[in-house]
């Protein structure tokens, strides 16, 4: 990334990249996210569908339960083309079919989304009405595919931006106990860690970085990385082990062509000169025989 000092390029960096995958939801939490912006144009781990709003009383009973859409043009507050999230939860709707207004979600819990211009961050609550604030009413988040809630960050269960970061929230690294595995406050109710436990078996989209989704569980998606990594190992390997075995073979060839062997050349050297010595010997002798004709004749 820019200004991080780590490259943003190359083959280790994609690796990197689609490790950093597993983290996609935990780094965007609310993060950018205007009143006005469509949730699918905010993060595409939003899907088309719906969810729906439940308010158990203190004894666990589900007291009430509303359905909430999402399309392609919904977004947190703002109603221009479509309801938003926010007016959805607030509709005075008679979400029980009982003909009575007065026993509703939005009679227990009424919905705000604010966004800090400052921090660049936003915040959906839910708060209770003043009746029924004292009287251990809890709320409670049921999705059907939308990722909603994953992606905005409710009870949110992990932190981190990246692979290397990871972790589960230091609220519940400080209390475990703070983590319920129910959906509605009963003993014996275990739907959430029941859900967790099921995870490993769901498939889920992976957006990688180079724009391309892999539908995969998160074992696989894993697994699809770890074997990439091996398999382009595994090719490098073979494309060094070849390329060491050209060079070897065309130096090989340049030292036979120019090479010099020191011991070689002493003994030529040697052998040259012995030759000269006696080629020298020849011509003095050649010499003296002519100068001795030479002198005869005169």
């Amino acid at each position: 990334e820019e200004n991080s000092g780590f490259p943003s390029d190359g083959v280790l960096q994609k690796y990197i990249d689609d490790l950093d995958t597993f983290t996609q939801m935990n780094s965007k939490y609310n993060k950018d996210l205007k009143s006005s912006s469509t949730l699918q144009t905010f993060s595409s781990n939003i899907k088309d569908g719906t969810f729906d709003v439940v308010i158990y009383d203190k004894s666990g009973k589900e007291v009430a339960r509303k359905e909430i859409s999402i399309n392609a043009t919904t977004s947190m507050s703002d109603d221009t083309h479509t309801q938003s999230i926010v007016s959805q939860f607030n509709s005075n709707s008679d979400d029980n079919n009982d003909n009575n207004s007065t026993n509703d979600v939005d009679d227990y819990f009424k919905a705000y989304y604010s966004f800090n211009d400052v921090t660049n961050e936003g915040q959906l609550n839910f708060q209770p009405n003043s009746e029924y604030s004292l009287d251990g009413y809890t709320i409670a988040v049921e999705d059907h595919g939308t990722n909603f809630a994953g992606v905005i960050g409710l009870s949110q269960f992990l932190e981190g931006d990246s692979a290397s970061d990871m972790n589960v929230a230091l609220k519940y690294r400080e209390d475990p106990d703070k983590l319920n595995g129910f959906s509605a406050p009963i003993e014996g109710n275990n739907d959430v860690a029941n859900a967790m436990v099921q995870l490993q078996y769901e498939s889920f989209d992976f957006a990688r970085k180079n724009g391309a989704t892999i539908t995969e569980s998160i074992e696989g998606f894993y697994r699809f990385v770890t074997t990439e990594i091996a398999t382009d190992g595994e090719s490098i390997n073979r494309r060094y082990e070849t390329s060491e075995a050209l060079y070897n073979t065309i130096n090989l060839e340049f030292q036979s062509i120019s090479g010099v062997n020191v011991d070689e050349e002493l003994t030529d050297l040697i052998k040259f000169q012995a030759a000269y010595g006696a080629n020298a010997k020849v011509i003095t002798t050649i010499d003296q025989m002519l100068n001795t004709l030479l002198g005869i004749k005169q």
